[in-house]
């Protein structure tokens, strides 16, 4: 199928209308129970959208109307500063996600964010495990219990930073 966002293909949208996959096992979401059969919920994170985001064309709040438009049952919101998911008032606009998805029948699933714990100074990497804590409170206030979150991120780089960062990873 085509998104209706922006007309680049969907899979998701593919997938919940095709006739040959009526019932689709969605990766997060609670399981439910259809005629004795146990199955996924079927939803999409929003680090797919994150392109549009970027341009300013797509917030949290139009994806929890798209995934409602579509069928969907949950949604995993991405958060990552400068993709187009920046909070200004965390604590207001937490509580505007969870009743707008409530309303739209849709369960915030996960959680997903950026973490940088490969870090050889302990200010940083302190000030950093404190950045995740807060996330995870946020995660709390939507009512969300899968946190997703990068350790590190030494791309590009070799297999002798890893073995040097490895220990600040675990710490």
């Amino acid at each position: 199928g085509e998104c209706p966002l922006d007309g680049r293909s969907c899979t998701l949208t593919r997938a919940l209308h095709a006739p040959e996959v009526p019932e689709m096992h969605g990766r997060y979401g609670k399981t439910k129970s259809n005629n004795g059969r146990r199955m996924m919920q079927v939803g999409f994170s929003t680090w797919c959208m994150v392109e549009i985001a970027r341009e300013g064309k797509f917030t949290w709040e139009h994806a929890i109307d798209y995934a409602a438009e579509i069928g969907a049952d949950c949604l995993e919101l991405t958060h990552e500063t400068g993709y187009g998911y920046d909070f200004e008032d965390p604590d207001r606009e937490l509580i505007a996600l969870k009743e707008r998805a409530a309303e739209r029948g849709i369960t915030l699933s996960g959680f997903t964010f950026p973490a940088n714990f490969a870090i050889d100074d302990d200010g940083a990497l302190q000030t950093e495990i404190e950045r995740v804590k807060t996330q995870i409170d946020r995660a709390d206030s939507l009512g969300v219990k899968f946190v997703r979150h990068d350790i590190a991120r030494i791309a590009g780089r070799d297999l002798e930073d890893f073995e040097h960062f490895l220990p600040f990873m675990v710490k």
